[in-house]
């Protein structure tokens, strides 16, 4: 129902908490891993899964301890597997609340395919569920906005369900060039429907210089932070499979 002014202020919210700070990810929110082709997404995010399974430093922000699941769509299995075990024997971190899948049949915006992820999610309790790529788990038109509802709906009962938060790894579009510089199109990058950008609390975009193996990490939306966040410049380590913080703009 309806509550009155008075009513609504008299209520004490619970705290916040943070998976990442200042806002990035805050338990229960949608986050959106954005980039081209290459731009070093996938590598990302097994370093974040890591780094949230422990609790550690996330390029310069707090990060609180989590129990990820990974469902993975890309790589062979084997691919997926000498990776996270390289990362894992290079760091000497091999947290048990780590959890991945590689799974090449599973659609999440039909019936059968978000049971099976529910039953999956049941066994260990996940906090944080990360998917990529989303279009390797999709059977629909990503450019249409009522298939694109189907899957976010299916993604909000998953959340609501498992009190999960959830990353998506998923791609732009081919970039806009304007008298030989690169536009910044924010949200607008993102491959298909603009329903995925509006459900999503904060959108990461990376832009990589493949040449040098620089990334910048940009937050195209970053609706729950409450200041202005800068931009990151990493560097992706090809023999440790991390990135190191370059500085920041």
């Amino acid at each position: 129902m309806f509550q009155s002014l008075k009513e609504l202020l008299a209520w004490k919210p619970p705290e916040r908490k943070d998976i990442i700070s200042n806002g990035i990810f805050p338990v229960g929110s949608k986050l959106v891993l954005a980039g081209e082709e290459e731009s070093f997404k996938t590598m990302l995010t097994i370093d974040t899964a890591f780094k949230l399974c422990q609790g550690l430093d996330w390029y310069g922000y707090n990060t609180t301890p989590q129990t990820v699941a990974i469902l993975h769509s890309e790589l062979p299995r084997a691919e997926w597997r000498n990776r996270v075990r390289t990362y894992a024997l290079m760091h000497q971190q091999f947290p048990d609340n780590f959890y991945s899948v590689t799974e090449y049949e599973i659609y999440l915006d039909k019936p059968v395919g978000i049971s099976t992820l529910a039953n999956w999610l049941k066994e260990i309790k996940a906090t944080v569920l990360m998917i990529d790529p989303l279009y390797l788990v999709y059977s629909g038109n990503i450019s249409d906005q009522q298939d694109m509802t189907h899957f976010v709906t299916n993604m909000n009962r998953i959340l609501w369900q498992f009190k999960i938060s959830i990353w998506i790894v998923h791609h732009e579009g081919k970039p806009l060039f304007w008298e030989g510089a690169r536009l910044d199109r924010g949200t607008s990058a993102l491959l298909g429907s603009s329903i995925l950008k509006n459900w999503a609390n904060t959108i990461i975009s990376l832009d990589a210089n493949k040449d040098k193996d620089n990334v910048t990490l940009s937050f195209a939306k970053a609706g729950l932070a409450e200041q202005r966040l800068a931009d990151i410049k990493l560097h992706f380590n090809r023999e440790k499979l991390d990135f190191g913080v370059k500085g920041v703009r």
